[in-house]
């Protein structure tokens, strides 16, 4: 048994778009993918490795599932009439703050500031803010970012903008929410209007469910989960759980996509997610699965290694 699980972010033509430096997967080749793709595998569903782990059904001997994370409007405009029409079921992975109280997660503040100001001048913005507004901060050596050694671990970035991304993870809290807020403000306007353009609608999530979608939890509010106390764990969980179950009516299935792929699989977390009942889980451990003994631990392939 072969399960090639496929993971997908934005899926647009960045170049007619406000934000043409966005890194995303454009349309055509998304298209490219499905036809390299469909040489060797057999498109499966959600729904399809559910029932294999529960030994009610068998897979193909090459099977694919496509999974798109965050619930993005590119998902319904760009990706829902291709699969649609292909016939082709796939799984899709809402924040659910991001839909219920229109918010931008700061991860997709990061993205879009950078594609409108570049890598050089978030920099230079960052570095302000630290001496204007944690001056207690300024002087430390490890919050200066260049490109003398590299920092993050990210095979997409180039180092500079790695390590911007790695320093910003190194505040805490609401410093970091407090620079990303302000400069997200300063420079793109409204968060909520923002927010109600770049992510799925509940109307949009009931639309492509009843074209043939599968919809599951990307967490509440997109944090590390591995970073969280039991209780915010359960709570992130949770929430995110029941707002999908009260949205689409029951349809939402128990499958979750861990923010930022998570890195600690503890039995504690694996028994509290089974607890909220969930069954199947996706990480970012890059590879192909050729069992489903560990159904909460599901690796991928990123969509940029698919041609």
């Amino acid at each position: 048994m072969e399960l090639a699980v496929i993971m997908y972010h934005y899926v647009r033509d960045a170049e007619r778009t406000p934000f043409p430096r966005i890194h995303a997967l454009p349309v055509g080749k998304f298209e490219r993918h499905l036809d390299r793709l469909g040489e060797k595998y057999a498109f499966v569903g959600a729904g399809d490795v559910l029932a294999a782990v529960r030994g009610e059904a068998r897979l193909p001997e090459h099977a694919c599932l496509l999974t798109f994370d965050d619930g993005l409007k590119d998902h319904a405009r760009n990706v829902f009439p291709v699969l649609r029409d292909r016939g082709i079921r796939g799984a899709f992975f809402v924040i659910t703050s991001a839909v219920e109280e229109a918010r931008v997660i700061d991860v997709h503040k990061v993205h879009f500031l950078l594609a409108r100001l570049g890598t050089e001048r978030m920099i230079e913005a960052f570095h302000d803010f630290i001496s204007i507004h944690s001056p207690r901060l300024a002087g430390l050596s490890e919050l200066r970012i260049d490109d003398r050694q590299r920092l993050s671990p990210s095979r997409y970035d180039d180092i500079l903008t790695g390590n911007l991304k790695a320093r910003l993870n190194t505040l805490d809290a609401p410093t970091k929410t407090a620079f990303l807020e302000k400069l997200f403000r300063d420079t793109l306007g409204d968060e909520a209007e923002f927010a109600k353009e770049l992510y799925l609608s509940w109307d949009d999530v009931n639309t492509m469910i009843r074209g043939g979608m599968d919809f599951g939890s990307h967490t509440h509010s997109h944090r590390h989960i591995d970073t969280l106390s039991p209780k915010e764990l359960g709570s992130e969980i949770a929430t995110a759980r029941d707002l999908l179950k009260e949205h689409t009516r029951g349809a939402a299935l128990p499958i979750i996509s861990y923010p930022f792929g998570t890195g600690d699989y503890s039995a504690a977390l694996l028994d509290q997610l089974v607890g909220f009942g969930y069954a199947l889980g996706f990480t970012v451990e890059v590879g192909v699965n050729t069992n489903l003994d560990q159904p909460l631990r599901l690796k991928r392939l990123n969509a940029n290694d698919v041609l």
